[in-house]
């Protein structure tokens, strides 16, 4: 659009403006047509429900049958129970108050946890120390579990060939 109002340069280029979305995009379905689509679709689908219904439930005046509206009202009676089994059911469902995915038994005991040790030099742990300090993460930690967490660094290599996991 603003291409077109540099390239074009009108007088009234608001107006230019308005006219040019009004013709571009004033006509077009809007970004949802599929849900359009489909809410225009479920809302037919409503309204056939409520006739067949209706017309299961009400009582009927004319006495005569035939096969055709035996076989109609029994599709309708059928649709009328299948949506009051429906509509209890979804009464019926509660919200979740809560879930646990945590097992408890002989064979799950909570026990204190004991972080690995590995022993390094004073000149390793120093360097360890100054490098964990500039890490955010650690800056919180009492110097008891900062202890605990240098002493639970263990030196790795990498042997090439190997992937260290």
């Amino acid at each position: 659009m603003i291409t077109k109002v540099f390239l074009e340069d009108p007088q009234d280029p608001v107006q230019f403006m308005l006219d040019y979305l009004h013709e571009n995009h004033g006509r077009r379905p809007g970004i949802n047509t599929n849900e359009r689509m489909e809410l225009d679709f479920l809302r037919k689908d409503n309204l056939k429900l409520k006739q067949v219904v209706k017309s299961a439930t009400s009582e009927s005046t004319d006495q005569e049958s035939s096969n055709d509206s035996d076989n109609d009202s029994s599709e309708a009676e059928e649709l009328v129970a299948d949506l009051v089994q429906m509509k209890a059911v979804a009464q019926s469902r509660k919200p979740r108050t809560s879930v646990s995915a945590e097992s408890f038994g002989t064979w799950n005991k909570k026990e204190d946890f004991q972080a690995p040790s590995f022993e390094k030099s004073a000149e390793v742990k120093l360097a360890l120390k100054a490098r964990l300090q500039q890490v955010f993460m650690f800056n919180a930690l009492n110097p008891e579990e900062f202890d605990i967490v240098l002493m639970a660094m263990q030196n790795v290599s990498k042997v090439e060939g190997e992937q260290v996991i």
